[in-house]
């Protein structure tokens, strides 16, 4: 039985391949960046939410307790969110310097295949790195949404047991 020639085992690496291979992996590596600084977009937004509403928080009567447990909450959504957005190291792949170095003496195919190589290990950090991110602003967001739920309930309460429109004022008691 003959060897089909299309078959990879048959030909042998191809030039072409490896290239349309790295062009692939150095594609993904650019929409991973890209996906990154989306997620410190999303990170300072939320920031921006956890600012406004501990401030709306701060200003208002309410109930003690639920409004502590509301910071609390807020306080974990901007730790949060700081995590998300802090700078992080990105890799990438292969250094300039190493690159001239180590591959100038070597064909297309033997470098085109070392700088895959290369990028598919920088890839899977990078990947790793963006995980933590997203997972922090995951976090952030689920601590946010909770303060403001808590942030709702303690001015809808507060404003009913201090001074809503069912109190009366001492200076209108004695009329």
């Amino acid at each position: 039985m003959q060897p089909n020639p299309s078959t990879p085992s048959a030909q042998g690496p191809n030039v072409d391949n490896l290239r349309l291979v790295h062009d692939e992996i150095s594609a993904r590596l650019a929409r991973l960046d890209s996906n990154g600084d989306r997620l410190d977009t999303k990170a300072t937004t939320l920031l921006g939410f956890v600012l406004a509403v501990g401030t709306l928080l701060a200003s208002q009567s309410a109930l003690t307790w639920l409004k502590i447990v509301s910071f609390v909450f807020l306080g974990l959504a901007a730790i949060f969110g700081v995590m998300a957005m802090r700078p992080r190291m990105y890799n990438d792949a292969p250094e300039p310097d190493k690159l001239w170095l180590h591959m100038r003496a070597r064909t297309e195919m033997a470098t085109l295949a070392l700088i895959t190589q290369a990028k598919v290990q920088v890839f899977a950090a990078n990947k790793e790195t963006h995980e933590g991110k997203a997972k922090s602003w995951r976090w952030s967001l689920i601590a946010l949404t909770v303060g403001i739920v808590l942030t709702v309930t303690a001015l809808a309460v507060g404003s009913n047991n201090d001074g809503g429109p069912d109190r009366q004022h001492p200076a209108h008691s004695q009329r």
